[in-house]
């Protein structure tokens, strides 16, 4: 495209690739430090478990009630992004 504004490239930087460290480091620290166990997120019992939790939304609901409770929360969503676009 001719005559369009390009956006520069950003340079790889040192200090990108630093924070990304620092902040894998503090995910990691602070998973050991509550007790957890890392590796057991990506065990066959947890796996599992995700599959059989993701599953249970297949087939999604459908019902009067809970398509009612969705379009308020959706409805409330929009008015409240509406009202954040408008201050800002």
């Amino acid at each position: 495209m001719r005559g369009a504004a390009e956006i520069p490239r950003r340079e790889a930087s040192r200090e990108k690739w630093g924070w990304m460290a620092a902040a894998a480091l503090l995910i990691a620290w602070s998973f050991s430090a509550a007790g957890g166990e890392i590796w057991a997120v990506f065990s066959r019992e947890a796996l599992d478990q995700a599959g059989r939790y993701a599953a249970r939304f297949w087939p999604p609901a459908t019902g009067e009630a809970f398509l009612k409770i969705t379009a308020h929360a959706a409805l409330e969503t929009l008015a409240i992004s509406i009202g954040g676009t408008a201050i800002a």
